[in-house]
């Protein structure tokens, strides 16, 4: 139990220190913050996981995590926009290499970018060299599971039953 206490204390503290991104209601993406800033809201990050994620160095030793963690920080060297920074920190994946920890946005970017990004609306499998749609996010019904998707002038969709 100490650990599913610990895992979701370090996610509601990740999550609290993206929400502190913006303040106000008018939210604007292409705002860059200060190096200064994203500096000091990096080693804020830093400090939270080396403190509080239960098997950090599981997978990459504690030398290449130092190593990864300055490496990542020494890049900062210009303004960032939130959306680039959470780019930037989301490499850490690669190193923590655990499923359950995750980086999210701010909730103001996330209702942004559903709002006026452009998304592939459907989860797509491969079956040999073919791709399907496995899930169709689509409001056009007409497009089931199992649907082939090929490439022609066009992109089509050929529909099994």
């Amino acid at each position: 139990m100490n650990i599913i206490k610990r895992l979701s204390l370090f996610l509601l503290t990740i999550l609290f220190a993206f929400t502190s991104f913006c303040q106000s209601n008018n939210y604007e993406p292409t705002h860059r913050y200060s190096v200064n800033d994203l500096k000091a809201d990096f080693q804020f990050l830093r400090i939270t996981i080396e403190k509080t994620h239960p098997n950090l160095y599981l997978y990459t030793s504690k030398a290449e995590f130092k190593s990864f963690f300055d490496s990542l920080y020494n890049s900062m060297t210009m303004s960032l926009t939130e959306l680039e920074f959470y780019n930037l920190i989301t490499l850490l994946n690669s190193k923590i290499r655990d499923g359950h920890t995750m980086f999210l946005p701010s909730q103001e970017e996330m209702n942004y970018s559903n709002q006026k990004d452009k998304f592939f609306p459907f989860y797509v499998m491969i079956s040999g060299d073919k791709l399907y749609v496995n899930m169709n996010c689509s409001p056009d019904t007409s497009i089931n599971r199992r649907c082939r998707i090929t490439e022609d002038k066009w992109y089509k969709y050929i529909c099994y039953n």
